[in-house]
């Protein structure tokens, strides 16, 4: 299984050491055929593509989409490519972040908690030309002050440009989800907000998932008015989400034959290898840890 992280991009000579980001014109022509094989790519930073011509079809995390002119698509850090067609005609807009700049810039940055949980979701986001053609802008902007020599303000530049391009996708999801952008959100909103944050900061930085108690007391509220309210906004309850992270996290897992079945389940927060064992097998149709381990190899 081949790991796609920033280090892969400075030694193939595409970005100089201690890049944050990578602009893949046409998701780069290393990276477009690794991923057209039958390797598995282990996508270990935030990765955007956007579609300017042709389409693809991309299975990730064992679920296929189909992907056309227009489509914009993201992947979280630890989701699993598995196989990727791209026509011939196809031109690509694609970026390649790291975990840690992504979280320097969300800080600044007011996000609603139905576009923090897309990438683990995988929603597809259709822009219109005009929006494809302030990406591009964007884009071009972005390469030229990347490529520009060094600056007392050149950090910040880039920082401000890459910011108001996540805006743009912002807006983009606003208006295909709700077709308003929302800028008030209530109390339940924020709440589920920051209950995602923590979802995501468990599976990127590799933290022990908590139980709805352990959640609800980090988000001081009670567990009984914590799930009500991830119903009420989400449609599932706190321990339906808390679980769909869990297994999201245990299958891209499975793929590291470096970690141990045991490993595994004490990363994931349990107790110990057989309580991981019923867990698993309850949420995947009966089928063990060891089971998917092997179909995935």
């Amino acid at each position: 299984m081949d790991k796609v992280n920033i280090n892969s991009f400075v030694e193939a000579k595409i970005v100089p050491p201690k890049s944050k980001i990578v602009i893949l014109d046409s998701l780069h022509r290393k990276f477009a055929i690794e991923a057209s094989s039958n390797k598995q790519m282990l996508i270990e930073g935030f990765m955007f593509a956007l579609v300017l011509q042709g389409e693809a079809r991309v299975i990730l995390d064992d679920v296929e989409y189909q992907l056309h002119q227009g489509d914009l698509f993201g992947c979280n850090p630890h989701n699993m490519l598995e196989h990727s067609m791209i026509s011939l005609d196809s031109r690509f807009l694609g970026f390649f972040v790291t975990p840690e700049y992504v979280s320097e810039l969300l800080s600044t940055i007011t996000v609603d908690w139905s576009f923090l949980m897309m990438p683990s979701t995988h929603e597809v986001l259709h822009a219109e030309d005009d929006e494809i053609e302030r990406l591009v802008a964007y884009t071009n902007l972005l390469r030229q002050k990347l490529e520009a020599p060094d600056t007392p303000h050149k950090d910040q530049s880039i920082s401000a440009l890459i910011q108001s391009m996540g805006l743009e996708i912002f807006d983009i999801h606003a208006r295909q989800v709700t077709c308003c952008h929302q800028t008030d959100f209530s109390h339940g909103e924020n709440l589920v907000q920051r209950f995602v944050v923590l979802l995501q900061e468990a599976r990127q930085q590799g933290k022990p998932y908590l139980n709805v108690n352990g959640y609800a007391e980090l988000l001081n509220v009670t567990p009984k008015y914590f799930s009500v309210v991830c119903k009420n906004i989400t449609g599932k309850t706190a321990k339906e989400l808390i679980n769909e992270a869990i297994m999201l996290s245990a299958k891209t897992l499975l793929h590291d034959n470096s970690l141990s079945i045991k490993q595994i389940s004490q990363r994931l927060g349990f107790a110990n290898q057989s309580h991981f064992g019923s867990f698993f097998r309850r949420h995947s149709g009966g089928k063990s840890p060891m089971e998917v381990r092997a179909k995935g190899n």
